[in-house]
């Protein structure tokens, strides 16, 4: 009979540990319903929450329970509704791993309704039901019935998987705030897992207990366990917002990856890899390590016209935008079954097959490059703690290239070079060469993202406003004008812009053109004219002059009370608006708003208006400065104020007011 002795590593290493007592189900008991829970009717810690998690508790445990040998997880709940728009939290969704040969099974459920008027409502295990899902998952879903505004609904539900992998993941954090979660898990010496915590709350208790021999298998041996017990209380909601990644990056949660097993009969088993294994995998495999190797092939298609020029930088722009050009994403993101010479013939594939036929090109001209595998913004960061290769979606070119790296991407056809699609702005990427140890590195944003406006306002005798404006984008501002435009006929594009316009009435646009669409390589610029006749006001007194089109925000995107995760917008930026107003002498100024600015500390963030003021002609600046692409949540509330002003200063107008005629005296009436 074999025998294990836990050695435990968890990544809580600043965590201090203490005996715990030991788990029993007497946790699932919770107290009677409160009259106080039942009556209440909005929770004091935010005021805006449509429920709240009055208590949850969670069990997770490999165990041997009457012949079954797997995972284990029990979870319990208790919820207060406090109106209809949380009514959706009455149908449960277990998700239920499937597998080759067995499935997760769902093993028991019990759910209550608790109503104000003493009326209550019961569901069990038959209510409840199984529908397949996909290949990977079944759903069991549930629904407690009769709830109401104000109804307390609490449930809970067993389940059984031979799945060790899969660990159960807890999530202390959901789109409503909790105030009490718990989860107890109890893992025996011979499973060894990498346990990662996620988001920045804080434990309000943590505990671990050691009990020894206390996984046994009749015949085979006995293993110590740990008991763990996490606890976090007050929990606010996290609740996604603008200029966010994944909700996964910042949602308060423990993940677990099975690293070793220890059989009682076979032996240790790596189930984890290191980056080692990983790195030799990927050369060798048949898709990423063998389709990165084909620069002998593709070196005989290179068009002898690309290989000239009077700079490596120069030989590497020709590659790629001849490449971006001449080959189709088809909106796959796959990096594996994979063919860069099939894909090359079709003049289509997947981002993967067409960065490394870039990748390959390059290599055939003799220019350090290899790949970065990375996960788009949908995506939670990759787990740096070790290896998880299904977490990468996207793959890019890595230049090392006259002592400056360069991030590539093929797959859209207004980036210009060195500049990737928003979607992959998420942080960092794996780099591989294939021949050296690969290593992360940070993606980093050097282009700067710029939008100057300048507008020359003329008001004529009749109060006829003329505005000459020119538009000039810059990076990813750039980007999205090109996008943008290259789905809109001319008229369209010039019907839009008629429309930040309505604050005045029936604008007319002339002299449309735009400069550049096609150079990638230089900001794009657009110009027109707006004329707007006779602005003055229905009782022939007041003159409304709004100074800056209204291109950009035109609403604060930042509305939360408090954010808990990072402002991130992917890239920095400006916005910088100048306007020339020139008067006729028929108006005078009757009012301009205040000079007035806003910044966070260092100009990490900024907004900033200001005027200059002559007699018949006036100057009026704006600007709006993102130094930084992120921002944590202590500037969130700066960063909130900053955006307010930014767009009360486009929305603010100058008034002009026209100039009374001085009466005339009649000197032949004089002394008469």
């Amino acid at each position: 009979m074999k025998k294990f002795l836990l050695l435990f590593i968890s990544v809580f290493s600043c965590l201090h540990t203490i005996k715990a007592q030991d788990v029993d189900d007497k946790n699932f008991d919770f107290k009677p319903v409160s009259q106080e829970d039942l009556k209440s009717t909005v929770y004091e810690k935010d005021s805006t929450a449509n429920a709240v998690v009055l208590k949850e508790y969670g069990f997770a445990r490999i165990a041997n329970i009457d012949a079954k040998v797997g995972l284990f997880y029990e979870y319990k709940t208790r919820i207060k509704i406090f109106n209809s728009k949380a009514f959706n939290l009455a149908t449960v969704i277990v998700p239920l791993y499937v597998g080759k040969t067995s499935r997760e099974k769902l093993l028991k459920v019990e759910a209550t309704v608790y109503n104000a008027d003493g009326t209550t409502s019961k569901i069990s295990t038959d209510d409840a039901f199984v529908e397949h899902k996909n290949e990977h998952y079944d759903l069991a879903k549930f629904t407690l019935p009769n709830i109401k505004e104000g109804s307390v609904i609490e449930y809970y539900y067993k389940t059984f998987s031979t799945f060790l992998f899969n660990f159960h993941t807890w999530e202390f954090q959901s789109e409503i705030p909790k105030k009490l979660s718990t989860y107890h898990t109890s893992i025996p010496a011979n499973y060894i897992y990498n346990i990662k915590l996620v988001g920045n709350l804080k434990f309000s208790n943590r505990e671990s207990k050691l009990k020894k021999d206390y996984f046994y298998i009749e015949g085979l041996g006995t293993a110590d366990c740990v008991d763990e017990h996490y606890e976090m209380r007050d929990i606010p909601a996290l609740i996604p917002e603008d200029y966010m990644t994944s909700e996964d990056n910042y949602l308060a949660a423990i993940r677990y990856e099975l690293k070793t097993y220890e059989s009682f009969t076979k032996g240790k088993d790596n189930i984890s890899k290191t980056w080692d294994d990983v790195d030799s995998e990927l050369k060798h495999g048949v898709d990423i390590g063998v389709q990165a190797r084909k620069e002998r092939y593709f070196g005989k298609l290179i068009p002898e016209a690309l290989q000239t020029g009077d700079t490596n930088i120069e030989k590497v722009k020709k590659i790629y935008y001849y490449l971006q050009d001449y080959l189709t994403w088809n909106g796959s993101y796959k990096i594996q079954d994979i063919d860069v010479k099939d894909a090359f013939e079709k003049r289509t594939g997947s981002v993967a097959e067409l960065n490394l036929i870039l990748l390959n090109f390059l290599k055939a001209q003799g220019f350090d490059a290899g790949l970065m595998l990375l996960t788009t913004r949908e995506n939670a960061y990759p787990t740096k703690l070790y290896p998880v290769i299904s977490e990468f979606n996207y793959a890019v070119v890595h230049l090392k290239l006259d002592h400056q790296i360069y991030l590539l991407d093929i797959n859209h056809k207004y980036k210009s070079f060195g500049r990737l699609p928003y979607e992959a702005l998420n942080g960092y990427g794996r780099v591989f060469d294939f021949e050296n140890p690969s290593y992360w590195e940070d993606i980093a944003i050097s282009n700067e993202s710029l939008n100057n406006i300048s507008s020359q306002i003329i008001v004529d005798d009749n109060g006829t406003l003329t505005n000459n404006i020119r538009i000039t984008e810059k990076g990813y501002l750039a980007d999205q004008e090109r996008l943008y435009l290259s789905n809109k006929t001319e008229d369209e594009a010039i019907e839009s812009i008629e429309n930040n316009f309505s604050k005045t009435s029936e604008p007319e646009i002339s002299n449309y053109k735009v400069l550049n669409q096609d150079d990638l390589e230089k900001p794009i610029t657009t110009e027109f004219t707006v004329s707007v006749k006779n602005q003055i006001s229905a009782n022939k007194k007041l003159f409304f002059l709004y100074p800056f089109i209204n291109k950009d925000f035109k609403t604060n995107p930042f509305k939360l009370k408090k954010r808990t995760y990072d402002v991130n917008f992917g890239y920095g930026f400006s916005y910088k608006y100048r306007t020339i107003i020139k008067i006729s002498n028929k108006f005078k100024i009757e009012s301009i708003p205040e000079d007035f600015g806003i910044a966070l500390p260092d100009n990490k963030g900024y907004m900033l208006f200001k005027t200059n003021k002559n007699p018949n002609m006036l100057v009026a600046e704006l600007r709006l400065v993102m130094a930084s692409p992120t921002f944590s949540p202590d500037e969130y509330d700066g960063l909130k104020k900053i955006f307010n002003n930014f767009i009360k200063a486009k929305e603010t107008p100058i008034v002009l007011k026209p100039v009374q005629k001085t009466p005339t005296i009649d000197n032949t009436t004089k002394g008469k």
